[in-house]
């Protein structure tokens, strides 16, 4: 049983969450649920990962219940980002389509879960901090609510330098490695459909914490 069937997510993800948890079982206790309103409303937010406190939590995946902004805002602001994503699945940009993208948000963040696997809360932070002390901004959302004038040069210099991120790299193709693995998934996400508007148990949720995607 996973609760992303009462999420609003799109089937190629959920497909794609039961394939992880039958390849992995560690996937059957992190919990997906939706994002905090505050969250939701921030037009730049995809989903973000909470590593839990304790032993008696579960690891957990906030996502949207509307990927429509972000998918518009990443197609807008993010042209570097689905240059690198696309570079990693050896595709050519324009052939992502919105299914995709969000998919590889879900992942990315799976990534994250896997990556933290083993560490404590503590340590998860501190990694994740030690990241963002290279950074002149937490995120690309961040970035531009600080600079709402950046050039295209200066965006691209920064998500650059984000993606490549110890953290961040590790989510990024822990995403890219299962799409390469599983490209039929996507056979019906066909070129029309671009720009288009768009198994785990009851585990206890921890706080949430944003990690910052």
């Amino acid at each position: 049983k996973t609760n992303s069937e009462s999420l609003a997510i799109n089937e190629t993800s959920k497909r794609a969450w039961e394939i992880l948890m039958k390849e992995d079982p560690f996937f059957r206790n992190v919990y997906i649920n939706n994002a905090p309103e505050n969250l939701e409303q921030k037009t730049g937010f995809g989903g973000s990962y909470s590593h839990p406190k304790d032993a008696g939590q579960s690891p957990t995946i906030y996502i949207r219940t509307d990927y429509t902004p972000t998918i518009a805002f990443i197609r807008e602001h993010g042209t570097v980002v689905l240059n690198i994503i696309a570079g990693k699945l050896g595709m050519h940009p324009t052939d992502l389509t919105d299914e995709m993208l969000e998919t590889f948000i879900l992942l990315h963040e799976a990534g994250h879960a896997k990556d933290y696997r083993g560490m404590t809360h503590e340590e998860t932070r501190a990694r994740r901090q030690s990241d963002i002390d290279t950074l002149p901004a937490k995120n690309l959302r961040d970035f531009m609510d600080k600079n709402p004038t950046a050039s295209d040069t200066e965006i691209t210099d920064f998500v650059t330098r984000y993606r490549n991120t110890t953290t961040e790299s590790a989510a990024d193709n822990f995403a890219a490695e299962f799409f390469k693995q599983h490209m039929d998934l996507f056979e019906r996400s066909a070129p029309e459909q671009r720009n288009d508007a768009p198994a785990t148990a009851e585990p206890t949720r921890p706080e949430h914490q944003e990690t910052g995607r």
